[in-house]
């Protein structure tokens, strides 16, 4: 059987510390991005397209695509970088539908910060998104990529807000922790897929009504719950994090459809954080709760 992982992330999120980490399994890693430059390679169809677009500003002395040079153009200029994409993506999504197709069985995992935008994710069986605090995000931009601050700030501006791809995703990594731990997350992921119960596509997590005022939200070993704490008062928690995308919908989708106005007790870290915001829940900043959890209405 083949099993198709659809990755994805901000910049400086852990990304390719995740499919690195899939790589050393034995997985396909098809990083799009690198796809993406040798479509842009001289005698390339995309080759003439951005020279054409973008000029030859963006050309080093040999007429290859100056990659700094034309980064430098795009980000920022919201315009220009869309005219980049549409020219790129064609050829790109042409040229993955190839490297996969060759493949008849084991895992693939399709590494993309635009995954979600470019179609790539209808591909897959499920998508797995890296997230982090912006200030990791930073740091790593600058003390590893050698960036400076306005730079880098620049190239995290310039995506969309995380919380997008965090409310979508099947398998979730907050990296702000150690390498380490980030790869024992990736190490586990790697055992359901290898086990049969990792997500798929159709697949739901299986709903069970506790009481009347507490409901859970279970896949194979993956819990989460929303216990009522008043009328319209509810507190979330997922046992298991990189989950908590998957876990959550179908709670919030019960809550949503019994509560006309409901505040919602949730923990404050970043994964959270970006989930609610992504589904479309606003912070009550002057709510005050439980030490550690934040209030959201929807």
């Amino acid at each position: 059987m083949k099993y198709i992982v659809g990755l994805t992330g901000n910049i400086a999120t852990g990304k390719s510390l995740v499919a690195g980490r899939l790589a050393l399994r034995g997985a396909l890693h098809i990083d799009a991005d690198r796809v993406a430059h040798q479509t842009m390679e001289p005698g390339e169809p995309a080759w003439a397209q951005v020279r054409e677009r973008f000029g030859e500003g963006v050309l080093r002395g040999d007429r290859t695509v100056d990659r700094r040079a034309l980064g430098q153009v795009v980000f920022g200029d919201p315009a220009a970088l869309a005219d980049l994409e549409a020219i790129v993506h064609p050829h790109v999504l042409a040229r993955i539908d190839r490297i996969v197709g060759e493949r008849e069985e084991g895992v693939v995992v399709i590494e993309a910060i635009k995954l979600t935008e470019s179609g790539i994710t209808e591909r897959c069986h499920a998508l797995w998104v890296t997230t982090c605090k912006p200030e990791h995000q930073l740091a790593r931009l600058t003390s590893d990529r050698g960036l400076g601050v306005e730079d880098a700030r620049r190239r995290i501006d310039a995506q969309p807000d995380a919380a997008e791809k965090v409310a979508r995703a099947d398998v979730l990594f907050v990296n702000d922790g150690s390498r380490d731990e980030l790869a024992g997350l990736v190490d586990r992921e790697w055992g359901e897929i290898e086990a049969g119960t990792a997500p798929m596509p159709g697949g739901m997590p299986q709903l069970e009504p506790v009481t009347h005022a507490t409901w859970r939200s279970r896949e194979g070993d993956h819990l989460a719950e929303i216990m009522q704490l008043s009328p319209g008062e509810w507190r979330l928690k997922c046992f298991s994090p990189t989950r908590l995308p998957r876990l959550t919908r179908p709670l919030l989708a019960v809550l949503e459809a019994q509560e006309r106005c409901l505040h919602l007790h949730v923990p404050g870290g970043t994964g959270y954080r970006q989930f609610m915001r992504g589904m479309g829940y606003g912070e009550v900043s002057d709510r005050v709760t439980e030490s550690g959890y934040v209030v959201y209405r929807h």
